[in-house]
């Protein structure tokens, strides 16, 4: 996973600019969209790292148990209250770690 969170960022980098300019036909203003796709990528570099960094290891049967049930493609809301993407509390504390860790596949959009 730690890989996948690499190749990510790496994907993102490559097209921040694309990607920045589509965020600014959304409405968001250059210097804002340019700091969104920057935070981005270092989260999931961050992420990368920590995944990294915990070895990979999962312990204690209760833990598995627990996780196994995940596979029934939970679906994260926000039930009405805007999340504040951009701060480090909202858009990167352990609750989106939590989810973050739990995904077991990544889409990526290659396009229009």
């Amino acid at each position: 996973r730690a890989s996948l969170l690499w190749a990510l960022a790496a994907a993102l980098q490559r097209r921040d600019t694309a990607l920045a300019s589509r965020l600014e036909r959304h409405g968001s203003e250059p210097k804002a969209a340019k700091a969104e796709v920057e935070v981005s990528v270092r989260r999931l570099q961050m992420w990368g790292t920590q995944l990294q960094d915990q070895g990979h290891t999962l312990q204690g049967s209760q833990f598995v148990e627990w996780a196994s049930a995940g596979n029934l493609k939970p679906v994260w809301v926000n039930r009405g209250f805007p999340r504040a993407w951009d701060e480090e509390a909202e858009g990167a504390g352990s609750e989106l770690s939590l989810h973050a860790a739990r995904t077991k596949a990544l889409w990526l959009p290659m396009g229009d």
